[in-house]
C-alpha cells in the first residue's frame, strides 16, 4: 500500500457524516457529532511537549477542513509531510517487536474549533469496541508481538506504511490489542467530546 492509497483509506472513513445530537454542559459526555454545536473547522493536530517536564502541550497543525452542514470530508484535506522534529522514536519497551527500531511515529488528534477559532472539543471514531487512531510514520515497518505491563498484556499486529496510517485498539484493560486491520463486521461512527466551560 503506497502513500496515496493510505490517504484514500483514511478518506473513506471520514466520509461518514456526523449526525445531530447535542452536548449539555457542564457534563462531559460522548455523543455523536452535533451539528447544533458551533463547529466551524476540524483540524488534524499533533500535540507534543517540548520537554518531558513541561506542564503544557504544544499543538502543531498538519491539516484543516471546514465543518459544514453537520459534516466534514477528508478529501478536502491536504496533509503536510510531518517534519522529523515532531516524530517520536519507538518506545524502548517495544524495540523487540518492531522490524525497524529507527522508525519514528506520532499520533494525530482530530480537534474541533468554533467560528472564533477556539478549541471546543475532540472528534474521535469507534468501530464497535475498537478505538480508531491516526498514526503518521516516517517509513514502512511492522510491529508484531506481545508486551506485558504489570497485569496487562498488549498484543500488536500492525503493518505501517510511510505516511498516514489507521490503527485500531481494543477497549480491554487486561488485554489490549493493536492492529492496522479494520475489525470485521463492525460499523464505525464518529463522536464528539465537548470541552465544556467550568
Amino acid at each position: 500500500m503506497n502513500k496515496t492509497f493510505l490517504v484514500v483509506a483514511v478518506i473513506t472513513m471520514f466520509m461518514t457524516a456526523c449526525k445531530s445530537q447535542t452536548v449539555e454542559c457542564p457534563q462531559e459526555v460522548f455523543v455523536q457529532c452535533a451539528s447544533k454545536i458551533d463547529i466551524a473547522t476540524v483540524k488534524a493536530i499533533i500535540s507534543l511537549k517540548q520537554h518531558p517536564d513541561d506542564e503544557c502541550w504544544e499543538n502543531y497543525e498538519v491539516a484543516s477542513v471546514k465543518y459544514e452542514n453537520g459534516e466534514f470530508e477528508l478529501n478536502e484535506w491536504n496533509f503536510e509531510i510531518v517534519q522529523d522534529e515532531y516524530l517520536l522514536p519507538i518506545h524502548e519497551n517495544l524495540i523487540n517487536i518492531v522490524s525497524d527500531i529507527q522508525a519514528k511515529t506520532v499520533t494525530i488528534s482530530i480537534l474541533a474549533y468554533n467560528s472564533a477559532g477556539i478549541l471546543i472539543g475532540h472528534l474521535f471514531q469507534k468501530c464497535g469496541n475498537w478505538e480508531v487512531h491516526y498514526v503518521y510514520a516516517d517509513r514502512s515497518f511492522t510491529q508484531k508481538g506481545s508486551i506485558k505491563y504489570g497485569i496487562s498484556v498488549y498484543e500488536y499486529d500492525c503493518s505501517y506504511d510511510e505516511g498516514l496510517n489507521i490503527a485500531y485498539s481494543s477497549v480491554d484493560l487486561e488485554s489490549r490489542k493493536y492492529t492496522t486491520q479494520k475489525p470485521l463486521n463492525e460499523d464505525c461512527h464518529w463522536f464528539f467530546q465537548s470541552l465544556c466551560p467550568d
